[in-house]
């Protein structure tokens, strides 16, 4: 079974805080060799300064709109939808806000590297971009597929949250809205699919199914599967079609 990657936001912060300082000052260390001028380090170091600092920010608010949409379930949605029961949550790997924050810091690095010259002679920079069609075309693929593929990811995949009790499953998504009685589940299908790495646990009633997958649902899956099998005790379903007791 594939481990429960939680990652914190405090280790990705760590991590970048590292490589920043790692890469630096082997930079620095490169261009004292080459007898090149500090100033080119110093700008350097604060154009990746820039990066990293606005990445960091941007983990946080994740982290903060996390923690207030947690907050907002419990109010609204913990009464309202599962008569008061404590549930758990399964939702998206961390991996996935990634690419956006991605998109966003290579359009801040560009912004930032391209602010001096524009500053200086504004026209010449335009009209050297005008001229090399290459380059202006290269901006524009990043800029669709990019920013584009970036909306999908978030829609798709970082709003995608599973809340679960002993009675209910709900599903929650931009594309997705489900709601149903573990009651309802008539069979439940758990296996790997080996050539993409992943795990598919298929629940199916009377009129639907749902699929979960691993490789998306990653922050907290084996929870998840424990919890599956304990529920396929309580209301005798059968995995892959045999009746286990886990009692």
């Amino acid at each position: 079974m594939n481990r429960n990657h939680n990652v914190s936001t405090g280790s990705l912060i760590l991590l970048f805080v590292i490589v920043f300082v790692i890469a630096n000052v082997a930079f620095a260390i490169a261009m004292a060799a080459m007898g090149e001028d500090a100033a080119m380090v110093k700008k350097i170091a604060m154009q990746t300064g820039i990066i990293v600092l606005v990445n960091s920010v941007l983990l946080i608010l994740v982290d903060c709109c996390t923690g207030i949409e947690k907050k907002i379930w419990d109010r609204k949605n913990e009464t309202d939808c599962f008569a008061g029961e404590t549930y758990q949550l399964l939702k998206c790997s961390p991996l996935y806000f990634m690419l956006p924050i991605a998109t966003i810091l290579i359009d801040i690095m560009m912004v930032v590297m391209a602010w001096p010259e524009y500053q200086e002679n504004p026209q010449a920079l335009i009209a050297d971009l005008m001229q090399d069609r290459k380059t202006a075309l290269g901006f524009f693929v990043y800029a669709v597929v990019f920013h584009v593929y970036s909306i999908y990811v978030i829609f798709r995949y970082c709003g995608y949250k599973v809340y679960y009790t002993r009675t209910k499953i709900v599903v929650s998504g931009v594309f997705r809205k489900k709601n149903i009685l573990w009651s309802e589940v008539r069979s439940i299908e758990h296996h790997y699919v080996t050539k993409k790495k992943r795990q598919e646990l298929v629940l199916k009633t009377r009129d639907d199914k749902i699929v979960f997958r691993s490789d998306i649902l990653n922050d907290g899956w084996e929870m998840f599967l424990s919890w599956t099998e304990s529920l396929a005790d309580l209301y005798q379903i059968g995995i892959n079609g045999v009746y286990h007791s886990y009692n």
